[in-house]
């Protein structure tokens, strides 16, 4: 259950991040948890590696990465490879209406 995560004290682990490695590989939402319950250090909000993992799982763990990685172009694309048009809304403008972004999205949706 990554609901779990929410009552890790993750600020006295000696490796936080590998905790939530481990737990975003089994469901891309557990970054919701830790997010939410505000245990997420503030690096691993801005930690591509961990997004990385997420989002490979579950394309909607775009959500919640920080404001700069949703303008990463190629963490976007696996998103909506992964999530189709459903993870769109969490994009940033610009890529919400990038074509290539759109059509990988389409795609998705349509199992291609």
């Amino acid at each position: 259950d990554p609901s779990i995560i929410k009552y890790i004290p993750l600020e006295e682990l000696n490796d936080p991040k590998q905790v939530l490695v481990e737990a975003v590989q089994h469901d891309g939402l557990a970054m919701k948890y830790a997010w939410r319950s505000r245990v997420l250090p503030l690096e691993l909000h801005c930690d591509r590696e961990l997004l990385e993992k997420a989002v490979a799982q579950n394309g909607l763990s775009i959500q919640y990465a920080s404001k700069k990685l949703r303008r990463d172009r190629d963490l976007v694309l696996a998103a909506v490879e992964q999530s189709g048009t459903e993870a769109i809304r969490y994009l940033s403008f610009t890529l919400r209406h990038d074509k290539e972004v759109l059509f990988v999205s389409r795609m998705s949706d349509l199992g291609c």
